[in-house]
């Protein structure tokens, strides 16, 4: 009985303490036994792509491992389990190409659209159409990370998206670039 209280605790104890750049899929290589959540953003763009690997729970298990081989399967790739470089490149493969430019320094403090306020810290995105708390994926520098719409936006002709300056950050943006995007 212990032991099946112990068990989720410490799950959530290991995706909670895991670093904030953990966030982002593309910064490690992800096998079998591994926690936390990168994994998580795995498992959620795993079912994006019409590749469910069940519960997005932040460990990587024999569903997930299965889910990330039917997908190596069908992109061609070598089919070994395990998300690195080519597999998660592959991932957002299919993702329209959009520029998105980053929002924060100087509206700390504000109202967004959505709700909230915009802080340092705040993860997300600006959309003009998406309706607020869209999940959105966004692939740069060969990282993935997951955003919700929290803001109405952008404002400059040619641009898709403005993300919040902790979201583009933890995809290594520093200036306005070309991304992957999918929801």
């Amino acid at each position: 009985m212990l032991a099946r209280t112990l068990t989720p605790l410490l799950l959530l104890f290991v995706i909670a303490a895991a670093p904030a750049q953990a966030r982002t899929l593309g910064e490690r290589t992800l096998g079998k036994g591994d926690h936390g959540w990168d994994v998580t953003v795995l498992q959620r763009v795993l079912a994006m792509r019409g590749y469910s690997s069940g519960a997005a729970d932040g460990a990587f298990g024999p569903r997930t491992k299965r889910a990330v081989k039917r997908f190596q399967r069908a992109r061609g790739l070598a089919v070994d389990g395990r998300v690195g470089p080519q597999t998660t490149a592959s991932l957002a493969g299919a993702w329209a190409v959009r520029t998105a430019s980053y929002y924060g320094p100087g509206l700390w403090g504000n109202r967004m659209a959505c709700g909230g306020v915009l802080r340092k810290s705040t993860r997300g995105l600006a959309h003009r159409t998406l309706p607020c708390g869209t999940t959105v994926a966004v692939y740069a520098n060969g990282r993935i990370a997951l955003a919700r719409v929290v803001d109405r936006g952008p404002h400059r002709d040619g641009v898709s998206f403005d993300l919040t300056r902790a979201t583009a950050r933890t995809l290594g943006l520093t200036t306005t670039a070309s991304v992957r995007a999918g929801w």
